[in-house]
């Protein structure tokens, strides 16, 4: 669905820009959910993992590229399937090779910020995390590629798991 950017939406743009949350306005909304499920079910998922003591980065490297192969799967599913990856810093990630992409994601890991986002998103929802997860796959398989990313990481949701 395409929607047109209008003075209201320029006006709320520039209301969030004014308390200091960047703010673009895109007129691919389908784009922009897809690519989002398809970054964030990944990132909301890993959260499942046990927790690391705090002197510790919040990810084995070793989970980050686990990580950086799902988005990276997700991504490529959303692509194949006829839609584009929005907004930009979304498309310039899923160009990273996969080391960078995990080399990128671990260090967001290491922040305070990220680690306590990530401690309030995980387990919040994870019969929507699971169900997202099961759609990027169904999504891959459509399009002949190959989901074994994003099925391990998906093992790992305790909805998948019955808890």
């Amino acid at each position: 669905m395409r929607l047109d950017v209008d003075d209201t939406l320029v006006r709320i743009r520039d209301a969030f820009r004014a308390a200091g949350f960047p703010t673009v306005c895109s007129t691919d909304i389908d784009g922009w959910l897809k690519t989002h499920a398809a970054y964030m079910a990944p990132i909301i998922a890993m959260g499942c993992l046990p927790p690391r003591p705090a002197r510790r980065p919040g990810l084995k490297f070793k989970d980050a590229m686990d990580l950086a192969a799902a988005v990276g799967e997700g991504f490529a599913a959303v692509r194949h399937s006829g839609t584009r990856l929005s907004p930009l810093n979304m498309r310039t990630l899923d160009r990273m090779p996969q080391e960078l992409r995990a080399l990128l994601l671990w260090s967001a890991f290491c922040t305070p910020m990220a680690r306590h986002s990530l401690a309030s998103h995980s387990g919040a929802a994870p019969g929507e995390v699971a169900a997202l997860l099961n759609e990027l796959q169904a999504l891959g398989r459509s399009v002949g590629l190959p989901v074994h990313s994003l099925e391990r990481l998906a093992t790992r949701v305790p909805e998948a798991l019955g808890r």
